[in-house]
C-alpha cells in the first residue's frame, strides 16, 4: 500500500535522525569533558576560567537541547513504526450462507446443501475450504459430523446426498452450519444453522 510505504519511509528517516544525533551528542559531551578536565590541570587567568565557563554553560544547554530532541526522535521513531505495522491491511471481511433444497424429507429423497462465500463486496471467493458441520438429533441418539468442501471460481460450494432409511428411529432432526476458518487475507465468517427434519422409515 502506498500509505504504509510512507509511514515505513518516515519511521527509517527518524531511527536514522536519531541515531546522529546521539552521535553527535557523545561527541559533544567528551569534548567536554576533555576541556574540562583540561582545565583542572593547567592554571588559568580570570579570563580563560570565563571563556570555559561560558563554554560550559553553552555545553550544558546544548547537551538539554539534544538530549530532548533525542528523546522526541525516538518516541516519532517508535511511533512511526507502529504505524507502519498498523498500516498493514486488515483480513477483508466475509459473509458466508448455506441452504438446502428441501427442509422436510423421507428416506431415499436427494437433498442438496449449497451455499457461497464472499467478500464485503460481495464477490465470490474461490478455492476457500469450507466446513459442513452436522449434528443428527433422533429421539434415543445424537451424533455429530463434519466434511469439507471447496469453493469453485464463483465462491460457490454444494453437495448433493440421498437420505438413508433407518430401523433404529423413524424420525430425526439434522442440523447443518458452514464454518469458514479465514485465512491472512481474508476473515473467518459462519453461516446461519439449517434445520431438516428427516423420516427415515
Amino acid at each position: 500500500m502506498a500509505g504504509g510505504a510512507w509511514v515505513g519511509s518516515d519511521s527509517n528517516l527518524g531511527i536514522d535522525f536519531f541515531l546522529k544525533l546521539q552521535q553527535r551528542v557523545k561527541f559533544v559531551r567528551e569534548g567536554y569533558m576533555n576541556k574540562m578536565s583540561h582545565s583542572r590541570q593547567v592554571p588559568q587567568n580570570d579570563a580563560v576560567l570565563e571563556n570555559l565557563q561560558g563554554d560550559e554553560r553553552m555545553n550544558k544547554h546544548f547537551l538539554t537541547v539534544a538530549m530532548t530532541v533525542v528523546a522526541v526522535s525516538a518516541v516519532l521513531a517508535i511511533a512511526c513504526t507502529t504505524a507502519s505495522l498498523g498500516a498493514t491491511a486488515a483480513a477483508t471481511a466475509t459473509t458466508l450462507t448455506v441452504s438446502v433444497s428441501k427442509t422436510d424429507v423421507y428416506a431415499g429423497d436427494s437433498v442438496t446443501g449449497s451455499g457461497k462465500l464472499v467478500d464485503a463486496n460481495g464477490n465470490g471467493i474461490p478455492n476457500q475450504v469450507i466446513h459442513i458441520q452436522y449434528q443428527v438429533t433422533a429421539p434415543s441418539k445424537t451424533f455429530s459430523g463434519q466434511k469439507d468442501i471447496t469453493t469453485d471460481a464463483s465462491g460457490n460450494f454444494g453437495e448433493t446426498m440421498t437420505v438413508p432409511s433407518s430401523s433404529s428411529f423413524s424420525q430425526a432432526t439434522i442440523t447443518l452450519t458452514a464454518v469458514y476458518s479465514g485465512n491472512a487475507q481474508y476473515a473467518a465468517s459462519q453461516s446461519a444453522p439449517v434445520t431438516i427434519t428427516a423420516h427415515l422409515s
